[in-house]
């Protein structure tokens, strides 16, 4: 098994079933999903992008808010957003989104004027 291959399992996992939006994800349930161990879970995502576990779940979930938010016609309160991401906290959402992209959700939203 090749380093990359762990990671490569995890990335198809989280592109095809967005465990990422479940907002009581855990690292050892998604280490068990993938076959390897929690240890192994949090080297693979040092090695492969810089990032811990809870970095990387977030970075796909503020992702995942911003191509809701960019849907035309589909306009979603951020409360909505923020839920449908994963996040379980709205606040936490907005301090992570404005930390990431450098405005709040609602300045994103009039800035693309969606």
């Amino acid at each position: 098994m090749t380093e990359d291959e762990p990671y490569q399992r995890l990335t198809v996992l989280m592109k095809e079933e967005r465990l990422f939006t479940h907002g009581d994800i855990k690292r050892r349930d998604i280490a068990m999903q993938i076959g390897i161990s929690d240890r192994a879970l949090h080297d693979c995502l040092k090695n492969n992008t810089g990032m811990s576990f809870t970095e990387y779940i977030n970075h796909l979930r503020l992702a995942y808010a911003r191509e809701l938010m960019l849907r035309p016609k589909q306009r979603m309160t951020i409360e909505t957003i923020a839920m449908e991401s994963g996040f379980n906290s709205r606040i936490t959402f907005w301090r992570l989104f404005r930390k990431k992209y450098g405005l709040s959700p609602e300045k994103f939203l009039e800035s693309h004027d969606i």
